[in-house]
């Protein structure tokens, strides 16, 4: 969904960091997909990537990657219309 929306702005250059160690060497192909419901999720990726300029895959690992996982979650979450607008501040404590 998001590599979707990123094709659809247009951006030609993209940065990718993931908290699965698996699914970043699936998509640099350093490892093959063995699940078989997960190769079309593989597939699609893997075709979507190939439309930007450039891409960069890197791991991070989930203990280090706490608040862009709850933003990610927070955004999944957001139903906005396609006009609609919404400025969400982020506070560290």
């Amino acid at each position: 969904m998001d590599l979707q929306m990123a094709v659809e702005m247009k951006i030609s250059s993209l940065e990718v960091y993931g908290d699965s160690m698996l699914v970043i060497n699936q998509l640099l192909t350093y490892y093959e997909v063995r699940k078989d419901d997960l190769i079309p999720y593989h597939q699609m990726a893997t075709q979507l990537l190939e439309k930007f300029d450039f891409v960069m895959l890197e791991h991070v690992p989930r203990k280090d990657n706490q608040m862009e996982d709850a933003l990610a979650n927070l955004v999944a979450t957001l139903a906005l219309t396609k006009d609609e607008v919404l400025n969400l501040p982020v506070c560290h404590r």
